[in-house]
């Protein structure tokens, strides 16, 4: 199962100079329950991410509503890239399902690696 690594209003959108990313936590929503792939992952990556950032990195899991609950939590986090939404390849038919939802936030920039 391919996973994808959506970040949230990237620094680099908003002007955020790099070298000066990040300044604090970055927090990884996980929009699915403790112990499951995605969960998994993301607390692999997490120590590895906190490693090249010198920053704590820090894993939340945010289940329910087929993802719905946590993907709204990050949409609506403040713009500064140090938000992660950690989701699988099936967010990309949020917004044909549900076109209400926070899947279809023009803030969204998707970051995957195959």
């Amino acid at each position: 199962m391919l996973f994808a690594l959506a970040v949230l209003h990237c620094g680099a959108a908003t002007g955020q100079d790099a070298s000066s990313f990040p300044t604090r936590t970055v927090q990884i929503v996980v929009p699915f329950t403790a112990g499951a792939t995605a969960d998994i992952i993301a607390r692999l990556v997490g120590p590895r991410l906190a490693e090249r950032w010198n920053v704590p990195v820090v894993t939340d899991n945010r289940p329910g509503a087929s993802g719905s609950i946590g993907i709204a939590f990050a949409a609506k986090a403040p713009p500064d890239g140090h938000t992660l939404l950690f989701v699988a390849t099936s967010f990309a038919m949020m917004p044909a399902l549900l076109p209400a939802s926070a899947a279809t936030s023009p803030g969204m920039a998707a970051v995957v690696r195959p």
